[in-house]
């Protein structure tokens, strides 16, 4: 074929430039000094959480509603255009 002595120089080429990768078993102490930490939580009360829940509930409950008509509307209309499809036809 011809192309051995390019294709062998590539290779030469590939493995004297290949960067020297660490493993996660090198790395293992410095892994091991993030495991401990903590993050820091304060304490809600409890009528704070609730009010925060009813709002949370409100939006997603208003949230679904506005889905449940745009998708209600939406599927209407094209229910009406392919019937007015067929009516043509």
């Amino acid at each position: 074929m011809g192309f051995g002595g390019s294709v062998a120089s590539m290779i030469a080429s590939l493995r004297s430039n290949k960067r020297a990768r660490e493993t996660i078993f090198e790395n293992k102490p410095t892994l091991g000094e993030v495991k401990h930490t903590r993050f820091p939580t304060q304490e809600v009360d409890p009528t704070e959480l609730r009010a925060f829940r009813e709002k949370v509930q409100k939006a997603k409950r208003r949230s679904d509603i506005k889905v449940v008509i745009i998708l209600g509307v939406f599927f209407t209309l094209s229910l009406l255009f392919f019937l007015k499809i067929k009516q043509v036809i």
